[in-house]
């Protein structure tokens, strides 16, 4: 079962955001090759909208990591392009 913001790595962008019922979530992107400290991965983006109450939106927040972490960029980017990506 997949845990909030989390997705079967199938689904397109257009059917996450037609189903996103967050007020606060706009424009979840298609899969990508992300980083955070842990490495690199397959995942997805959005922008938070209004999350402090300033009026500012927040874009290109992590919204979901679809694959286990890659050492490097380069793996990542050919895992997703060959769809040789294990979903976690």
């Amino acid at each position: 079962m997949a845990l909030p913001n989390e997705t079967t790595g199938h689904q397109t962008a257009a059917e996450l955001n037609a189903a996103n019922t967050d007020p606060t979530i706009k424009d979840i992107s298609g899969l990508k090759v992300m980083q955070s400290a842990a490495g690199y991965y397959i995942g997805r983006d959005c922008t938070e909208l209004d999350v402090d109450g300033s009026g500012y939106s927040l874009p290109n927040v992590p919204y979901s990591r679809e694959s286990e972490y890659y050492f490097c960029e380069q793996a990542a980017q050919q895992a997703l392009d060959t769809n040789q990506w294990v979903p976690r």
